[in-house]
């Protein structure tokens, strides 16, 4: 009977949700369904329960769904044939129910393109695509039709399936900052590559810390189809920690500088005093730390008694100066040696063998400045970095807006540009409690106070529950990923508007499929993130490197060239195999090499009076 291929709307019905059954194929989870209720203006739904019954019987179905009731009356049961039914969440809560029995269709590309696609792929980061929405994917025209390729692990790049998702970033505007939460396997770091390849797209400059040193752009995906290919290498600069990233000491001021100093280890209210007082404007490294020392030595001085004062003889001019300063204002010689020791700690880490000019560069030139280093030594930059640089965006546009209103105070700041702040691991930059760290006091003025100035966070953490609350909650788009930590779970629920169908389903999302739930959207969007269009340089199997650490084949291909050898020839010919292998070889090594050649009846041997010697087959 060709009705029992159409879709019905069944049982009882309300404003928000409707089940809906067919004979003629499955439902999707996520799959989008038009209701045909012309009373309520068509509405869509989206699928968030799918179900198949081999045998429908009286008893299937409690009495007050009404759903047998409507399969018998829509004559949709019949014998051996699978019947399939969905519960339809509906996207726009109604006011009244839907009409029973209403027949239903999966959409067209036409009665979902307003809802599914708020931006051109041009003019906002195309993350993926929608699940559920792989029917429609020969409709699409052409703009949108091949922008997404994605990725599958036993076939690797395969085309586009369904709508591409679309991020407006200008709607950040007003509803900044992204947070990227997922266990570990999830897909997250995946995502976070995705998302970087987008602000470079979109050549938006932006500063990345990096400590698993896998952000870099160089190395295209293989199988990317030539279309979809971009060039990334001219679109973001690496910058190692003390290197080329560090601080110029003399530009520190001393609050920053006791916030770089509380890195290395806590610091008690005299050391904190100390370095208040002993600290200048324009100090270099050394300067302050001979001052420290000269002062230290003067209280070491001053504490031995007279006849060791007198072996010692006098001390220096200058530290006596040094003691008739500050001998009151610095509380002894325990709190000295307590600050002399940190300062060394932290300029041994190399932190002041730099500047951050070219990082300031990279950015003026809408590039990523991607920061590696470990992560300790991250935690101690970024809090300066991201102030700094975040502080030339604040003074520039505080500038421009008190030029527009003619309020101009002769300073005129340098022009510096919007920009994203993109770090992993964020939870151990910002962990959440008491723990108040120099970054995270930064990461948290920018989360509540830079939408006005267009600077924008993207957050990416494994445990999002450690992560500091105030800036979760400030994170106005998230991507939650596969995790199944109940502590994470809950504060996803708190914080996202994920129903209890979708946070059932987070600890079984496959790898790179995600909810998006953002101030932006309309609705919760699952989608599945495309191929990157360039890889990390850790994307090699570990048990592939083993061949790395193994040059016997290698080693064999080169003693062919330099056959004949024998013990009297080998020292003539030892340092041209060492300059062939890169490396020194021992005779050992070789002699073993030729012995397998042997075996293999590549080379032959003979043994006389002067030892061995091996000559080609």
């Amino acid at each position: 009977m060709q009705m029992t291929k159409k879709i019905f709307v069944v049982g009882k019905t309300t404003p928000k949700e409707v089940f809906v059954a067919t004979t003629s194929k499955p439902f999707i989870i996520d799959e989008y369904v038009k209701i045909e209720d012309s009373s309520h203006s068509y509405p869509i739904g989206e699928v968030i329960e799918t179900n198949a019954y081999a045998k429908i019987e009286e008893g299937t179905f409690s009495k007050e769904t009404g759903i047998y009731q409507s399969l018998l009356s829509l004559q949709l049961i019949e014998k051996e044939t699978t019947l399939f039914i969905a519960k339809i969440k509906l996207l726009d809560e109604l006011q009244t129910p839907i009409m029973p029995d209403s027949e239903a269709r999966r959409p067209d590309f036409s009665d979902i393109e307003q809802l599914l696609v708020k931006r051109e792929p041009g003019k906002g980061f195309t993350l993926g695509v929608i699940r559920g929405t792989e029917h429609v994917q020969a409709e699409l025209p052409s703009y949108l039709s091949n922008v997404s390729p994605l990725f599958d692990s036993g076939k690797g790049v395969i085309p586009q399936q369904g709508i591409p998702f679309i991020l407006d970033h200008f709607a950040f505007r007003e509803y900044p900052h992204i947070a990227l939460f997922g266990g570990s396997g999830s897909g997250k770091t995946f995502g976070l590559r995705v998302i970087c390849e987008e602000i470079m797209r979109k050549k938006v400059p932006g500063i990345v810390l990096d400590p698993h040193y896998e952000l870099s752009f160089q190395k295209k995906m293989p199988g990317v189809p030539i279309e979809f290919e971009e060039e990334f290498s001219q679109q973001h600069e690496i910058f190692q920690f003390g290197v080329n990233v560090g601080i110029n000491f003399s530009e520190l001021i001393t609050a920053e500088l006791i916030s770089l100093v509380e890195h290395v280890s806590d610091l008690t209210e005299p050391m904190r005093g100390a370095l208040e007082q002993l600290h200048q404007k324009n100090d270099s490294y050394t300067t302050l730390i001979n001052r420290v020392k000269k002062l230290l030595e003067a209280f070491q001085y001053h504490e031995k008694s007279e006849n060791e004062k007198r072996r010692m003889g006098d001390l220096s001019d200058e530290s006596n100066i040094l003691y008739a300063k500050y001998q009151n204002k610095v509380a002894g010689l325990a709190t000295l040696q307590a600050v002399a020791w940190r300062l060394e700690k932290l300029n041994s880490t190399g932190i002041f063998n730099c500047d951050i000019h070219q990082v300031e560069s990279c950015m003026l030139k809408r590039k990523l400045a991607v920061i590696r280093g470990k992560h300790k030594h991250l935690l101690m930059l970024s809090s300066y970095l991201i102030g700094k640089t975040y502080g030339h965006r604040r003074a520039y546009q505080d500038f421009e807006q008190a030029n527009m209103h003619g309020d101009l105070t002769g300073y005129t700041p340098k022009k510096f540009p919007p920009f994203f702040i993109v770090m992993d691991e964020s939870h151990l930059f910002a962990p959440d409690g008491k723990n108040n760290t120099p970054t995270k006091r930064v990461l948290r003025e920018i989360a509540q106070e830079a939408r006005k100035y267009g600077v924008f966070l993207v957050l990416g953490t494994q445990r999002p529950a450690l992560l500091d609350s105030t800036i979760v909650s400030q994170m106005n788009t998230k991507i939650i990923f596969r995790t199944g930590i109940e502590s994470d779970m809950k504060m996803i629920q708190t914080e996202t508007n994920l129903n209890q169908d979708q946070m059932l389903r987070l600890p079984e999302l496959s790898s790179g499929n995600a909810f998006v739930s953002s101030a932006t959207l309309q609705k919760t969007f699952y989608i599945r993130f495309r191929v990157t269009k360039t890889v990390s340089p850790h994307s090699g199997h570990p048990f592939d490197e083993l061949d790395d650490f193994d040059d016997s084949s290698k080693l064999q291909e080169v003693l062919l060239n330099f056959l004949p050898i024998s013990n009297t020839s080998l020292p003539q010919k030892h340092s041209k195999i060492n300059n062939e292998m890169g490396k020194a070889i021992a005779q050992k090594e070789i002699f073993e090499a030729l012995d397998t050649l042997e075996k293999q009846g590549k080379v032959t041997k003979r043994d006389d009076m002067f030892g061995k010697e091996y000559k080609a087959v």
